[in-house]
């Protein structure tokens, strides 16, 4: 089975948030604390203290995963070709019944950055519906999605 595909500025995104995630989990000590010192009859009880819990419990799920993600994924790019649409490269549709254009920019298989704009195009992972079907397709490609032809005007 391949590795995922990560792209490096989204590989840099990951860490990140890693770091966010534990910085938040750090934050949640002077919470576990105050919680921890609530008088409740039984330790079973105590609320505020299986909130602040759960949260770190929630926050370090989160750590594992991102962590998990980078480790059993390549940055090894598959070869581009000329006017086919692959991972990096930002691509220009037509919708044939409003003829209104939508520029996309294809990331890897795992993006944090998914539905935001890189360079004016909308941001899919390849594993998206979308993203799947677009990948490995050429310019003047027609296809249909969500009832609508898309026509690939431009891959850069």
């Amino acid at each position: 089975m391949d590795k995922p595909l990560i792209l490096e500025a989204d590989r840099l995104m990951a860490y990140e948030r890693i770091a966010e995630l534990e910085q938040m989990i750090i934050d949640l000590g002077p919470e576990i604390e105050a919680a921890l010192n609530q008088s409740s009859e039984t330790y079973h009880d105590n609320a505020p203290f299986e909130v602040v819990r759960d949260r770190r419990s929630n926050l370090i799920a989160n750590i594992r995963e991102l962590r998990d993600i980078l480790v059993h994924s390549t940055k090894q790019m598959p070869p581009k070709r000329a006017g086919v649409v692959s991972v990096d490269t930002s691509i220009e549709v037509q919708n044939g019944t409003t003829m209104q254009r939508h520029r996309y920019y294809l990331a890897g298989d795992w993006t944090l950055r998914t539905g935001t704009l890189h360079q004016g195009a909308l941001v899919l992972s390849r594993k998206s519906p979308l993203g799947a079907l677009l990948e490995g397709k050429k310019v003047g490609a027609a296809l249909s999605f969500n009832g609508a032809i898309l026509t690939i005007l431009s891959v850069n």
